[in-house]
């Protein structure tokens, strides 16, 4: 849609390299096609690592300060807002498993030394153990449920809809309001048949972990 506003080099090298989660590999996909979508790279790797770091986090909380800390001086030393290095989030994301087994863990403190590197790294931490504190109970769990659907949905295209209105994109010939709306329709295509592969793919997936459990508890009686 956006032609090379989007990406440098060739189309097709960005689209395969940003599917088999490789463009962090090469100058010309960098942040290409969808720049915002480039801490999807590092996510998939902790989500991959999640069953070890949500073992190791349960057990010793105190790994969190040391996680925290080694962000910390990973930041310090490489500077920047984003890096495709797991280090440079994996502070947030082991702060989020430390939250969920217990809110209390002094070491949910640590958080604090990202002050050292910019002021404005302590607000995402302060605003999340305060979300989770609080459980939004003011809100229908369904409220929340749709929110969480399309969060990352919205934030994907953020960027596309911020660069058209300020008029340093440009969508065909269109003007800006007709691009927008051109957009709008774009996003909600793509984020309902994104969904629609999510439900087509997810109750397969708790059906055979349903057959298993039972099946493992069938065992244990005999």
């Amino acid at each position: 849609m956006f032609s090379e506003q989007a990406y440098r080099g060739s189309l097709w090298k960005n689209i395969v390299a940003h599917f088999f989660f490789v463009d962090f590999y090469f100058a010309d996909t960098s942040y290409g096609i969808i720049s915002a979508a480039w801490f999807l790279v590092p996510l998939m790797g902790m989500y991959l690592l999640f069953p070890y770091l949500n073992k190791l986090i349960k057990k010793r909380g105190y790994l969190l300060g040391v996680v925290i800390l080694a962000m910390v001086l990973f930041r310090m030393d490489k500077g920047g807002l984003a890096s495709f290095n797991l280090l440079f989030f994996l502070g947030e994301f082991c702060f989020g498993i430390a939250l969920a087994h217990n809110k209390k863990n002094i070491f949910l403190l640590t958080p604090v030394f990202t002050v050292i590197v910019a002021q404005f790294m302590i607000y995402p931490f302060a605003a999340f153990y305060v979300i989770h504190s609080l459980r939004l109970r003011f809100l229908p769990s369904r409220t929340l449920k749709l929110i969480g659907k399309y969060t990352l949905t919205i934030f994907l295209f953020h960027e596309a809809f911020i660069y058209i209105w300020t008029e340093n994109w440009h969508l065909y010939t269109l003007n800006k309001y007709s691009a927008v709306f051109l957009l709008i329709v774009v996003s909600l295509f793509l984020t309902y048949i994104s969904c629609k592969i999510q439900n087509f793919i997810t109750p397969k997936t708790l059906n055979i972990r349903d057959n298993k459990d039972k099946l493992g508890k069938m065992g244990k009686n005999e």
